[in-house]
């Protein structure tokens, strides 16, 4: 299952941001994953939009993130985060490519 949860603003949009995308690969009943999406809902608006994928849904996914859910990942870089990361990882995360 797919989720978008959008955490754009307008203000932010009128900027000519690029917005970044984000996927938090999770699955039900993970305790971890309801406190990663927990912090991220908690976190400042910015440019970026968040996906959830349940990797249960998934061979692939399921061997590759099954035992390090949750993960955060940066869908044009690759980039990921491994939980635990708190407020600043993210915002690291979410800093321009240079």
């Amino acid at each position: 299952m797919r989720a978008w949860i959008s955490c754009s603003t307008t203000r932010v949009v009128t900027t000519s941001r690029l917005v970044v995308r984000l996927v938090l690969y999770s699955t039900s009943a993970c305790h971890l994953c309801e406190q990663a999406l927990d912090l991220l809902r908690s976190l400042p608006a910015s440019a970026w939009t968040l996906e959830v994928v349940d990797i249960s849904d998934s061979d692939t996914l399921f061997e590759r993130y099954g035992l390090t859910i949750p993960v955060l990942r940066r869908k044009d870089t690759g980039a990921e985060l491994k939980w635990p990361f708190d407020g600043q990882d993210v915002a690291r995360l979410l800093r321009p490519r240079e």
